[in-house]
């Protein structure tokens, strides 16, 4: 589903990127957030939630860190609110195919 630039209004805060120490992705911690965070946005009314954009680890994830995110992020949505993900990447391994999550 896309989103027309005309139906964007409100509020729409960025959900950090949870990353260990290595650089990998801490999905456990992910959860944890997800589980707190996301609860407490949709009840005070956001429009919508930002996720792999504005707070900078966008550009260095994969195809499958994108999903890897996404997914429990707009699962955890469900419809409630909209979802903005950011789609562009500075990975040639898959940044000019589209980015589904179900």
């Amino acid at each position: 589903m896309s989103i027309a630039v005309k139906d964007l209004a409100g509020i729409y805060p960025a959900i950090i990127t949870p990353m260990k120490a290595g650089g990998d992705l801490d999905l456990a911690k992910l959860d944890r957030l997800l589980d707190r965070l996301i609860e407490d946005l949709i009840g005070t009314g956001v429009a919508g939630i930002c996720a792999c954009g504005t707070t900078g680890q966008n550009p260095v994830l994969t195809r499958k860190e994108h999903l890897m995110l996404v997914g429990p992020i707009n699962r955890r949505i469900s419809g409630r609110c909209q979802i903005i993900a950011s789609a562009g990447s500075n990975f040639n391994g898959g940044s000019a195919q589209p980015l589904q999550c179900h």
